[in-house]
């Protein structure tokens, strides 16, 4: 981190770091669920454009559209979306380059922020929740801060839904002025930063095609004429590291083949970069929550 980071109320961090630090700052303090409490405990000494344009909000739909359109902004590898169906008004959010997500905390904290951006709505709270992280020993501060208990977990993003008629109520707060301001200054904001995934689009597409040769960052960085350090400072503007990309083009290549090759398991793990089946197993595994024989009988 750079030396003045304990003056500056925001730091660029990749998701590694973000998880990372909610892990040690959940340990050093002794609370599991330090991050649901993170978004309203941190003393933030102004507001920014994204955050304005969520307290001017006309409705709690209104709260998730502009959390999913300024993700990026809030956290660089953040990919969000909001889903309209059966009556539910449904927030969808996943960590570019982490299909299984960061972990509880991370997974807390992305809950957390939306329902501090709810609270001052007649009934703040979703009909249900769902984590991408295992289901965690003690649901119950979990329970508390949803307000609600039907809450899932090991799903293939985070996210939360209310229903219809909760998230089209109208907030006491909602200044249009403000709205209008606020939303200009973050969609002028959005538009200054490094398009999201434009460079680890290039690279994940440039290693799929080289595996199973070299798959280095000195090789990658080389194809796209800099060095490996930009390669990573680049990547790291996006949220990501060269590392991750690495494991969602093996993960992406690996999927593609179990469903539709009859290759073996040692054909693909080669194909994929791995030396051995044990290797890619465990890697595949740790990417998708099964073995690949596994994955390939579903």
């Amino acid at each position: 981190m750079p030396a003045n980071a304990a003056d500056v109320d925001e730091l660029p961090l990749t998701s590694d770091v973000l998880a990372l630090m909610l892990d040690l700052a959940s340990e050093h303090c002794v609370e599991p669920h330090l991050a649901l409490t993170l978004p309203t405990a941190l003393p933030f000494r102004r507001y920014d454009a994204v955050a304005l344009a969520l307290r001017a909000a006309a409705n709690v739909h209104e709260v998730l559209s502009t959390a999913a359109r300024f993700a990026s902004l809030v956290l660089p590898a953040l990919d969000a979306d909001v889903r309209v169906e059966n009556d539910e008004v449904r927030f969808h959010a996943r960590f570019r380059g982490h299909p299984r997500g960061l972990g509880l905390h991370a997974d807390e904290y992305v809950l957390a922020f939306l329902l501090a951006h709810c609270a001052q709505a007649a009934r703040p709270f979703p009909s249900r929740a769902w984590l991408s992280c295992p289901r965690p020993r003690d649901l119950v501060p979990l329970f508390q801060s949803l307000g609600t208990r039907d809450v899932a977990f090991g799903s293939e993003d985070v996210g939360l839904a209310f229903t219809q008629a909760d998230a089209d109520a109208p907030l006491p707060d909602f200044d249009p002025r403000l709205r209008a301001t606020a939303e200009h200054l973050a969609s002028a904001a959005l538009a200054l930063a490094p398009r999201r995934g434009a460079l680890a689009e290039t690279v994940r597409s440039r290693i799929e095609r080289a595996l199973p040769g070299d798959v280095g960052a000195d090789a990658i960085a080389s194809g796209l004429h800099m060095s490996a350090r930009t390669l990573q400072r680049r990547l790291e503007e996006e949220g990501t590291r060269f590392s991750e990309v690495v494991d969602t083009a093996r993960e992406k290549l690996a999927r593609q083949k179990l469903r539709e090759t009859t290759l073996t398991l040692a054909e693909i793990a080669y194909q994929v970069g791995f030396s051995d089946v044990a290797t890619f197993s465990r890697a595949f595994k740790r990417w998708t929550g099964l073995s690949p024989g596994a994955f390939r009988r579903r």
